[in-house]
């Protein structure tokens, strides 16, 4: 074999290297994802909100060079400030990060230089009233024939 076909075979070997590695990405990219809960108890958490509301926000979160350089991080609280509002509480969050069809797709026709991930964000959102105390219990009744107490 002369110099030109193994290089010829080699750029083959490559090229079909690259597009299955593309095409697998494409493929199983949706089931790489991670999720974490945050659910507040207690004074204003979800055991105690009245009213709550769900949203759902889609940020994104670019990097580059494959992945290996972070770009800027997406701003969650922003996202949630906006469903926040007087009197209104977090009772509930979930973060999902994931790499969707479209963002490999943008991966591949980058050639990796920019591959966004996108954030998914659900949380709840309800009004808490203030902190009631309980009533207190009466005072115990005094037992048949005792002098009634006039605080003396």
């Amino acid at each position: 074999m002369d110099d030109d076909a193994k290089a010829g075979c080699a750029a083959l070997f490559l090229a079909v290297l690259v597009i299955g590695l593309g095409i697998a990405q494409l493929v199983l990219g949706g089931l790489w994802r991670t999720e974490f809960t945050y659910a507040p108890a207690g004074v204003g958490g979800a055991d105690t909100a009245a009213n709550v509301v769900e949203f759902t926000e889609k940020l994104n979160a670019p990097h580059w060079v494959w992945g290996l350089v972070q770009g800027k991080d997406p701003d969650i609280q922003q996202a949630v400030d906006k469903h926040l509002g007087e009197g209104k509480r977090l009772t509930k969050l979930v973060a999902i990060t994931r790499h969707t069809f479209v963002d490999n797709l943008l991966m591949v026709v980058t050639l990796g230089i920019y591959s966004p991930t996108t954030v998914t964000i659900r949380g709840a959102v309800g009004t808490t009233g203030a902190a009631v105390p309980a009533p207190a219990a009466p005072p115990p009744a005094p037992p048949p024939g005792a002098s009634p107490d006039t605080g003396r």
